[in-house]
């Protein structure tokens, strides 16, 4: 699902991304990709069954990835072109639903152009996580976030 060949995968993935894009202090980038895309999509396990929204792994929705793909610099756009041969300015939103990569990246992506370090504690996290990634829009809650993140990925 999503374009996932296992949960190791996108373990790899999140963990090559926040070495690219910078993983923040004491790997929080790394721990808030890691616990949204659990929070998201149960780590890839639950299907998206809303065609107009929720795109990929990390379920992205169109505002927030035009704003992410708008606001990004051209120093990091060229530096994922080199890196990933990834060109921020020619994909769709449609990509995500089958590249956990691009998802990843625009997850990454999403979460530098918010202010603020990245808390340390997982109760920050689904903090952070509600106010710029979920937001008051969303239906998701930081007790969910928590409850989804405590919950062993690998059964």
């Amino acid at each position: 699902m999503y374009g996932l060949i296992s949960k190791d995968s996108l373990d790899e993935i999140i963990i090559n991304v926040t070495k690219t894009l910078g993983n923040g202090s004491n790997n929080n980038a790394h721990l808030l990709l890691s616990e949204t895309a659990n929070a998201e999509t149960s780590y890839g396990d639950t299907p998206d069954l809303h065609f107009t929204s929720g795109y990929g792994v990390f379920q992205f929705d169109l505002p927030g990835f035009n704003d992410t793909i708008n606001r990004t610099s051209k120093k990091r756009k060229e530096l994922i072109k080199r890196v990933y041969n990834i060109d921020l300015e020619q994909v769709d939103i449609i990509a995500l639903q089958w590249s956990p990569l691009l998802s990843c990246v625009m997850a990454r992506l999403f979460y530098l152009l918010r202010p603020g370090a990245i808390p340390n504690t997982m109760q920050g996290r689904g903090e952070y996580w509600k106010k710029w990634y979920n937001t008051e829009l969303g239906k998701g809650t930081v007790k969910h976030y928590i409850d989804a993140n405590k919950r062993p990925r690998f059964i």
